[in-house]
């Protein structure tokens, strides 16, 4: 029997991480959970901008939450991170990733030594002979730095994953044989991951845009703190502002206007969503998508699921978000740590995905 494990997804602005002592079975069980706030300039612009303050974080973060074990399976997306669908000869694994650099030289923006190379396999092509899958890509400086950063945390990395698959597999009680859209908002990123009835992806697209945009453009604009801005946007999110007798004139023209500032920044989220989701049913391959689920921490901005189902035309499941169930079983004794959970149940589901792949 394994001994527990740690699932730590890095994110642009937070660390969440769920510990687990029957991992990558069917039905896993959470027993402690944790989050910690990254300090501002840890990672920028997708990459590990300090390697001593993101262990530190992870330091406090195995604190705070007491995880017992070192051993780690890792998701880290940043806007560099690259996924694209790939189709390759049907040869055993090691050797489809050793063909890599000469395969994936035309779909890289720069030369393949500047990447960290993955082939995921997802099922025989069409095509006699070859296997369909996805090219996984991380830049090699960017992958370097989180790499120290874990070792100097103490940490034992058994795998690094894509979030985007984490997710998919999350929600794999709730495909009900339906394609399947799965839009997971994040801080600076957000994974637009479609599978098929059988949960099996056929789509994936990272767009560099999440809700740190919406928060900076409220700072900047204006003139107020992080936190202001954070308070403004969960209170006010996309339902607009309903004014009562008790506001002022000036009180509610602030409101109006960080309304239509948050409505600017999220519609242009929104649309990247909805395009991605058209390209894909128009392309050649695509089916048609049933049903969609918005997850990652900003799915909890009022009014975000029924905008995104509205401007997608599919129709949203949240069902996971009221039931607080997928395959990952919560077993939680510390209160606080439960709590945590509950309350933000829909940033943990990248965790929860780690621990339902593959044996490493």
């Amino acid at each position: 029997m394994l001994s527990t494990i740690v699932a730590l997804d890095v994110g642009a602005s937070s660390l969440k991480a769920v510990e687990s002592n029957n991992p990558f079975s069917r039905h896993p069980t959470a027993i402690r959970a944790g989050l910690v706030e990254l300090d501002e300039g840890t990672i920028v612009n997708g990459d590990v901008a300090d390697e001593f303050a993101l262990a530190h974080s992870i330091k406090e973060l195995w604190r705070i939450a007491g995880f017992k074990s070192n051993r780690v399976v890792v998701s880290f997306d940043g806007q560099k991170s690259i996924l694209r669908p790939m189709t390759l000869p049907l040869l055993p694994l090691d050797l489809l990733r050793e063909s890599l650099p000469l395969n994936a030289a035309g779909d890289l923006p720069m030369p393949a030594e500047n990447y960290v190379l993955d082939f995921v396999p997802i099922a025989k092509s069409k095509d006699r002979g070859n296997v369909d899958g996805f090219l996984v890509a991380m830049d090699v400086n960017t992958a370097n730095s989180l790499s120290t950063a874990l070792m100097k945390a103490n940490l034992s990395v058994l795998r690094i994953d894509s979030a985007a698959f984490a997710i998919a597999r999350t929600f794999q009680p709730f495909y009900d044989g339906s394609p399947t859209a799965i839009v997971s908002i994040g801080s600076r990123t957000t994974n637009v991951v479609i599978v098929n009835g059988h949960g099996v992806a056929q789509f994936i697209r990272i767009i560099p845009e999440g809700g740190h945009n919406v928060t900076k453009c409220l700072m900047d604009t204006m003139n107020i703190d992080h936190k202001s801005a954070l308070e403004l946007k969960k209170s006010i999110g996309l339902m607009g502002i309903e004014r009562d007798d008790d506001m002022t004139d000036m009180e509610y023209a602030r409101l109006s206007h960080a309304s239509e500032l948050i409505r600017s920044q999220t519609k242009s989220i929104i649309l990247r969503i909805r395009n991605s989701i058209q390209y894909y049913m128009e392309s050649d391959d695509g089916i048609k998508v049933e049903k969609i689920i918005v997850t990652g921490g900003v799915a909890g901005m009022k009014g975000m699921v029924e905008s995104v189902s509205m401007a997608t035309g599919i129709e949203s499941d949240q069902s996971f978000m009221k039931s607080r169930m997928n395959s990952v079983k919560l077993n939680i004794h510390d209160e606080a740590q439960s709590k945590l959970v509950m309350d933000r149940y829909d940033g943990f589901t990248t965790a929860f995905g780690l621990l339902l792949g593959p044996r490493p």
